[in-house]
């Protein structure tokens, strides 16, 4: 042990060496966090630890400490590549890569930063300058993504300004053919709803009206916020609400993110709840630009 009161960056420095070699990371690791305590001056402690937290197997406290020493010295690319490591272990593959394309501007002799970035990018599709990282069952086509196994297929474009709301609408609507959803027909699909609501409620006298409307299917219409994703919308667009047989929907989602809005368009024989699901994974694996 250190005694605090004689010691020195050298002497924890010491005995953090000795703590690893003798096979004890964790303790190693919680040591070279006690000394940087001790010496704030000197956050190389933080990156110290990091590394023996991840030798060790705890990605958590990992981060913990790596975040630390980023705040205090945000141009060390290693810590990014050590991030980029963590967050690709977890899954998090936008933000691995994001880590590691920063390890690679600020370390460009750096074989490993140079390495992770090629091995992310072979996983992902590249346009418009956002990376999308397919997940299992999806392939890259030539402007477009699909799922032969799903029949989903996704789109990309961009768009130098313009309401995010607008854009999901205008993007979802040109996947459909025809005006199946112009304004005047989502009135009118509106009205219809409304009318097959007050016929359902069969204590007012309606029950043979309430029989004849169960059979009837309206498209599908809706249009929300996304979550975690500033000024970004979703719209959903089903030839029918309900889950039968021959229904096609469009999921279009507009994201602002930097200086553009990027729409994403699936269109899927599905019912609108699987292209929604569909496409909300893929968002969660969108490397945006900042």
């Amino acid at each position: 042990a250190v005694n605090r009161a004689s010691a020195s960056p050298e002497s924890y420095s010491g005995l953090v060496r000795v703590m690893e070699k003798g096979g004890y990371p964790r303790n190693a690791a919680t040591t070279a966090g006690k000394a940087f305590e001790a010496f704030p001056g000197k956050p190389d402690f933080l990156l110290k630890a990091g590394e023996l937290f991840i030798k060790a197997g705890n990605d958590k406290e990992a981060t913990t400490a790596i975040q630390k020493y980023i705040a205090l010295k945000p141009e060390d690319g290693n810590a990014y590549l050590l991030m980029g490591g963590i967050q690709e272990r977890a899954g998090i593959l936008p933000e691995a890569m994001r880590g590691y394309v920063r390890a690679a501007t600020l370390l460009p002799a750096n074989r490993d930063a140079a390495d992770a970035v090629k091995r992310l990018a072979a996983k992902a599709y590249k346009s418009e300058n956002i990376w999308i990282f397919l997940p299992a069952g999806w392939i890259a086509e030539q402007n477009a993504m699909s799922n032969p196994t799903t029949q989903m297929r996704l789109t990309l474009t961009s768009t130098a300004g313009g309401s995010p709301e607008t854009i999901a609408l205008k993007s979802a609507r040109e996947a459909f053919p025809g005006d199946l959803f112009s304004e005047e027909n989502l009135e009118s699909y509106e009205k219809m709803k409304a009318m097959m609501e007050k016929a359902g409620q069969t204590e007012h006298g309606h029950p043979e009206a309430a029989e004849m409307m169960q059979g009837v299917s309206l498209p599908f219409f809706s249009k929300k916020q996304i979550k975690d994703r500033a000024g970004a919308y979703m719209v959903l667009l089903a030839t029918s609400e309900k889950p039968q047989s021959g229904v096609v929907s469009v999921c279009a989602a507009a994201v602002p993110a930097g200086g553009k809005t990027y729409s994403i368009v699936l269109k899927a024989d599905a019912p609108v709840t699987e292209a929604e699901k569909a496409l909300s994974s893929i968002l969660s694996q969108v490397l945006w630009p900042l």
